[in-house]
């Protein structure tokens, strides 16, 4: 992974003076294995420069720094915080920060006994969270939080319609996206086919718009003119096969969003659910149903008694 990628780095001290492994190692591990658990990008040295030539190091950590939109600072005690590199690795953040070349967050993991009061002065207005469990998933709600969400193609999609004719034996469906492909302007494409289709064709109707209200504009002209042909708003997920999504979301140049998609029967449903887990068939032998008495065998009975 490129140092680019990194979304959060984690700052602490390794080894005291005598070389053995600080708390602040157990508990910054403790942190790492967390946030990767939540499909956080962390950069974490012992993991992170494990395969660099230590001639590498500070470049590494110092294009990590500069990529990360949060810093972790872990420790137990002010000594070790404002050590040599973890000193120059948080104050760099900051000065990011203050500067206006970064709006990052910097949360604090209290693995020791500190308080706010004894913290380096402009630590002090940090949130911190215990290095427990508890403390470890409020962080990462935190970090989560702060994060930006990727551009799904649910984010994409303007205008969803459906339109239905038995008797032309038609069932097809229109889209529209706005997107910026290299993070200017908006294009905004429409997209068409069959309902149950793959593949969707598509068709660019506007390059480059640069405000919002023109955006708005087209789409509400192209929405009147596919309301008069007889479609009708239906929301994209209950349209979207799952094939088609695909290749939206890799013609776009999209994250993956949820996996909701339509079936052949016209209704949708949601992968990311877990599917309730089918019954096993008994290996049990369904009891015999009691044998009828006869008239004349209830007679004999009745006389035996």
């Amino acid at each position: 992974m490129k140092t680019a990628d990194y979304q959060v780095f984690i700052s602490f001290k390794n080894n005291d003076a005598s070389g053995k492994p600080t708390p602040d190692a157990a508990a910054a591990r403790k942190v790492y294995d967390a946030l990767t658990a939540a499909e956080v990008r962390v950069f974490f040295s012992p993991v992170t420069l494990v395969d660099a030539a230590r001639s590498q190091f500070g470049r590494s950590i110092v294009e990590a720094l500069e990529s990360a939109e949060i810093l972790v600072l872990v420790g137990s005690c002010r000594e070790h915080i404002e050590s040599g590199w973890v000193s120059d690795e948080w104050n760099s953040f900051l000065e990011e920060n203050r500067t206006g070349r970064k709006q990052g967050e910097l949360f604090i993991i209290n693995c020791g006994a500190l308080k706010p009061g004894n913290l380096p002065l402009f630590l002090r207005r940090h949130q911190i969270f215990n290095a427990d469990d508890l403390g470890l998933e409020r962080l990462v709600q935190f970090v989560r939080r702060k994060l930006p969400q990727p551009v799904t193609l649910d984010d994409r999609i303007r205008l969803s319609l459906h339109c239905r004719n038995p008797e032309k034996n038609e069932d097809k469906i229109y889209l529209i996206t706005a997107h910026s492909p290299n993070g200017g302007g908006m294009n905004v494409t429409a997209h068409w086919g069959a309902r149950e289709a793959k593949r969707l064709a598509s068709q660019l109707k506007a390059m480059n718009l640069q405000i919002e209200p023109e955006v708005r504009s087209l789409v509400e002209k192209l929405k009147k003119e596919k309301v008069s042909a007889g479609y009708r708003t239906v929301p994209h997920a209950k349209l979207l096969t799952r094939e088609a999504r695909a290749f939206l979301e890799a013609t776009l140049g999209l994250s993956v969003g949820p996996k909701v998609f339509a079936t052949p029967g016209g209704a949708w449903r949601d992968e990311n659910r877990k599917k309730p887990q089918s019954k096993q068939p008994s290996t049990k032998q369904p009891k015999k149903p009691p044998a009828k008495v006869g008239a004349k065998q209830l007679r004999k009975r009745t006389v035996k008694m």
